[in-house]
């Protein structure tokens, strides 16, 4: 851009059209902070839609449902993801990696969206106030906007960062993809830590692995924890 070409763009018309939040939320969702990108507002109705969201699960979405058996497994995935959003929020901003804070900001929002109505009235609301704060650096105003709707105390940017528990954090589960000669040709669900001989025997039970080997015996199969298991049939 330049003054001297005519091709300066001036974000008030945006401001006054989506918002300042909408424009910064925008701003550092559409790449990578140390990476040139050509502007264009196309990709900013995204960024509003989604704040617009975030508003209405924040205020207006009500929830009462107790903690029973029942909404254990939904209690249990939602502060899983809130652990690994909080996790990730916190060391991507360190890092200036400010597109994938938005997109895993995006990520948490439909997880919450999606647990209204299986999880309990506790991990819902924990949920929603883990992202509101969050959202302090991203939206600021939006975010001061709700914390004072909701009641609190000025203000949001007086508040503490929400801390993560790792082992909360990490995953139970694992997709591994299974090659047979270099190529994929099934991926498998496995809990974390399932052992090697496991991981190995499961992978060569899956019915294209199997239409794959054409009842060959494998010459090697290799297990690579966590990754993936390839399988060499001559």
């Amino acid at each position: 851009m330049s003054k001297s070409k005519g091709n300066v763009v001036t974000p008030d018309q945006v401001v006054a059209e989506q918002g300042a939040d909408a424009l910064r939320a925008y701003e550092m969702f559409i790449s990578d902070f140390e990476q040139a990108t050509p502007w264009n507002t196309n990709g900013l109705g995204g960024t509003y839609r989604w704040l617009r969201r975030v508003w209405e699960l924040l205020l207006t979405v009500s929830h009462d449902h107790a903690v029973d058996a029942s909404t254990e497994p939904a209690d249990r995935a939602l502060r899983r993801i809130m652990h690994k959003t909080i996790k990730k929020v916190s060391s991507d901003i360190e890092g200036f990696r400010f597109n994938t804070v938005i997109s895993a900001m995006m990520e948490f929002t439909n997880a919450i969206t999606d647990a209204q109505g299986k999880a309990s009235k506790a991990a819902f609301d924990e949920a929603r106030d883990a992202l509101l704060l969050l959202l302090a650096p991203i939206a600021p105003f939006m975010a001061e906007e709700i914390w004072t709707r909701q009641g609190h105390p000025y203000s949001i940017h007086q508040q503490k960062w929400p801390p993560f528990d790792a082992a909360l954090a990490a995953d139970e589960m694992m997709t591994l993809p299974v090659m047979v000669n270099g190529k994929v040709r099934d991926r498998v669900e496995l809990p974390v830590g399932t052992n090697e001989a496991d991981a190995k025997d499961v992978a060569l039970k899956l019915p294209n692995v199997q239409k794959h080997l054409a009842g060959k015996t494998p010459s090697q199969v290799i297990y690579v924890a966590g990754k993936m298991v390839s399988v060499v049939v001559r």
